[in-house]
This record gives structure tokens, sequence and C-alpha cells, in this order.
């Protein structure tokens, strides 16, 4: 129960953060639209994010579970990977400085010289971006280890919120806001965050202790980021496919991108983020195999019509956010499209994403591997193939279909002890069932409710409102969720 209450605190905060977010790409829209600017700028940005997620996001990912486990040891273990972070970033940051031509012509194979030219200018200038990114990501991580998700919500709301005051300025200072927010608002988050860490820094150890500690991480560390490094090339195979399809492609993809990831987050970001000290602590697989499957059927029940709703209505979200000012009718439609392909994989990203931190938590990061290698060589494959059927959109199908794959082996690697298929497929398919016949819905609103917005409102009001009804009849909800909805509906009564 008080998972589902974490997941939705942070879950509510991370809207709030998310729905910033999204102002920030709806101003970016009317100001860019899909023109050659925000390609080299998407480009540039690709290297840098790939080197976050590596350094920084691989030391988070082992900060959590250890921190949990050896609690007399936590300030230790901080303070080794929050310096070490330091030193690599500042590393990175300079070998990505003067390996940016070099970068750009490999991501940006298709771009025309004058692109080129203009993407090794941003990258430079966005490079010294890994070294907060990496040490952000560190200080996030020992917030939500200590249970300060509060903390972990408002320095992603501060980002947010700097990037869309600094773009804001974009009729003055034209094309360079963008490139300038991204600088000011990681800062700005850094700054906050080290203020809460500095207490977990052992400032006064030796630099033979740190070292000592990140050696005898070095096995675990090299693994994630082995892990995270491989999972970040599909994303730069992805732009390197959408670089040869033409002007905006590039710009159309990270659109759509940007709304998938921001559901994503709000939902499963919170989700991972509760449960990953959860299943650090679990040992016995008896206890983890009902975990794991209680989890998974309240995966189902929110993603489900999450993906459903996202797909029918995809068209009207595009209209509604982005189409206004340099962002035409054309480019919602490639871009609702690409929105589409990329819900379809929803369900399964969370699932994996899930089982991805148990295999850390047991030191089975291997297993992790070997399903990263086959999504990079599917990636690909399916990228070859699908362009050919659907363009674009094409790309999104195949990150979908990778989802798709990787989850099910994942799944397949956890072991039977560790799962109900048959109670899974059961309760899967009556969810599915419940979904199609409220999906009908849809297909009135258009007709009778004029308007992207009202379509979304009232579509999504009678959607949600029947569809929770009919699973409370055929009891389709899970039973932490349907707890959760009693007790809250009790409090606000009494309230």
């Amino acid at each position: 129960m008080s998972l589902i209450k974490n997941s939705v605190i942070l879950g509510a905060a991370n809207l709030v953060q998310k729905t910033v977010g999204m102002l920030r790409s709806v101003i970016i829209a009317r100001y860019f639209g899909t023109g050659g600017y925000l390609d080299c700028f998407f480009v540039a940005l690709i290297p840098v994010n790939l080197l976050k997620m590596v350094v920084g996001t691989s030391m988070a990912e082992l900060l959590i579970p250890e921190y949990v486990k050896k609690k007399e040891q936590q300030k230790e273990l901080f303070t080794a990977l929050f310096l070490g972070g330091l030193i690599i970033g500042f590393l990175t940051f300079i070998f990505l400085f003067l390996s940016a031509p070099l970068v750009v012509d490999r991501i940006g194979a298709g771009f025309s010289p004058e692109k080129k030219l203009l993407s090794v200018k941003l990258l430079k200038a966005l490079s010294v971006l890994v070294t907060a990114y990496i040490s952000n990501n560190i200080l996030r991580a020992l917030a939500i280890a200590k249970g300060r998700f509060y903390l972990y919500s408002l320095s992603n709301f501060v980002g947010s919120a700097l990037l869309l005051v600094v773009i804001l300025f974009y009729p003055t200072y034209g094309e360079g806001v963008l490139p300038a927010s991204l600088l000011i608002g990681e800062f700005a988050v850094m700054f906050l965050l080290i203020a809460f860490g500095l207490p977990q820094l052992r400032i006064r150890r030796g630099i033979m202790e740190n070292v000592s500690v990140l050696k005898d991480k070095a096995g675990a560390l090299l693994a994630l980021v082995a892990i995270v490094g491989l999972e970040r090339i599909n994303p730069v195979v992805d732009s390197y496919f959408a670089s040869h399809l033409g002007g905006g492609a590039i710009a159309i993809l990270n659109y759509a991108d940007s709304i998938y990831s921001s559901i994503m987050d709000v939902i499963a970001g919170a989700t991972v983020s509760v449960l990953y000290p959860r299943i650090s602590e679990i040992q016995d697989n008896g206890e983890f195999q009902e975990f794991l499957s209680r989890i998974i059927n309240n995966v189902i029940f929110v993603f489900i019509p999450v993906t459903a709703f996202v797909i029918f209505f995809s068209k009207e979200i595009i209209i509604l956010l982005y189409q206004r000012g340099n962002f035409t009718a054309e480019d919602s439609v490639a871009t609702s499209g690409a929105l589409s392909f990329y819900a379809l994989g929803m369900i399964f990203y969370q699932i994996r994403l899930i089982l991805a931190r148990r295999f850390y938590a047991v030191n089975e990061r291997k297993k992790v591997i070997y399903v990263t290698l086959l999504s990079i060589a599917s990636n690909g494959l399916l990228n070859y193939i699908l362009i050919r059927f659907f363009g674009l959109q094409g790309i999104a199908f195949s990150t979908s279909f990778v989802q798709v794959i990787t989850c099910s082996i994942m799944l397949l690697m956890t072991g039977k002890e560790h799962l109900s298929y048959i109670g899974l497929i059961y309760f899967l398919k009556n969810i599915v069932v419940a979904s199609a016949l409220l999906f009908l819905v849809r297909s009135f609103i258009i007709d009778i409710v004029p308007g992207p917005f009202y379509n979304l409102a009232a579509g999504s009001a009678i959607f949600l409102s029947l569809w929770y009804f009919v699973c409370m009849k055929l009891s389709m909800v899970p039973d932490e969720i349907s707890a959760f909805v009693r007790n809250s509906t009790i409090k606000v009564r009494r309230a």
C-alpha cells in the first residue's frame, strides 16, 4: 500500500515538472517548428545525453542498491562515487569538446556541410553539461536511496522551470537561448543538489581510500556502464536513419518522444524510483515471486488504457500542444504517427525497467547486457526494414517492437518460478477486452465534440470513468490499487 501511495505522490510531482517541461516543448515548437536549427540542436544533444546516461546513470544505478544494503558504509560509498563522477565528468567534457567534429560527422551523416558545422558549434557549447549531468544523477540517486522523493522531484521541477523561463527570451536573444537554457537550468540544479549532498560527503578521506572503494565496485560499475552505454546506442542508430529522411525528421521524432518520455517519467519513472530500494532489499525468491506478480498486474492495469488512449488520441494531443506558429498541420500528422507507434511499447518498457532493476540488485547484470546487445541488433535491422514500409514512423515502430522483444526475453530469464503465466495472460486478456469496449466511445466523441481540447477533455473523462467502472464490475482491479482508491475516497469525504 505504501508503495502505491509513494508512487502516486512521486508521479503527481513528476506530472507538475513534466507539465512545465511540456510548456517548454510547446514554445520551442512555436518558435522553431521542425527547422534545420532544431535538427542540429538535437544531434548535438545526442552524445551529451549518451555520456550522461553511460556515466551518470550507471553510478546512480550502482549507488541505490549498495546504499540501501550497506548502511555502515553509506557515506564512504557516496563520497567515492560523487568525487569520481566529477573527475570523470570533467575528463569527458574535454574529450567531447575536442572530438566534436568527428562525432557530428558520424551521427549526422546525412547532414549538409552547413548543418554539420552548426551542429559542431552547438556540441562544443553543450559539452560542459556532461559534468553537471553526471553529478546531478548521482545526487538524485542519493535522494531516492534516502527516501527523499520530494527532493528528487523538486530538482527536476527547478531545472524545467528555468529552461522555460530562459526560452521565453527567444524574441530578444534568438536561437542562442536554446543551449543557454540547458546550461543555466542544469547548473542551477547542480548547486541545489550539492547543498543536500554535502552532509553525506567525507571530504577529509584520503584519495587512496576513495580509489579503494571504486576498485571494489569496479566490476559492478563497468557492467552498468556497458548496459547503459549499449542502451543509448539505439537513439544514435535512430538519428542516423532519420538524418537520411530529409529536414525535420529528427525534430519530429524528438517532439513525439518528448510526449512519450513525459508519460513514462510520470508513471514508470515514479514507480521504478519507489520500487528500486524495495527490490534491492528482497532476497528470498518466493517473496520476490509474489511481489513481481503484484507489480506486473498493477502495471498492466495502469498502462493498457494509457497506451490505447495515446494511440487513439495522438492527433488531438499533437494539435493541441504543438500546432501553432512554425509547426504546421503536416508536422502534426507526422508527429502524431510517430507518437502512436512509440506508445505501443509503453507497457513492455515499464516491465523491462522493473526486471532490469531486479537483475542489478542480485548481481546478474550480464543477463541485461545480453538482452541489450540483442536490442541494438534488432533495432538496426527493424529500422532498415520498417522505414521502407512506414517511412519516418517506422523508426518509432522499431523502438516499440524492440521493447516487446526485450521484455519478453527478460520475463523468460526471471524463471517460471517467479511468474504465474496463466494468471498473467488471463489478467491481460480481460483488461484488453474491457479497454477495447471502452474505446468505442472515442469514435462518438470525435463526431459530436468539436476541437482537439474538447475531444481530449470529454474523451479522457468518459473513457477513464467507464473503464474503471467496467473493471470494477468484472473484478479486474488489482487489490492494492482498489484499496488505495477506497482509502483515498474515504479521506476525501472526511475532509
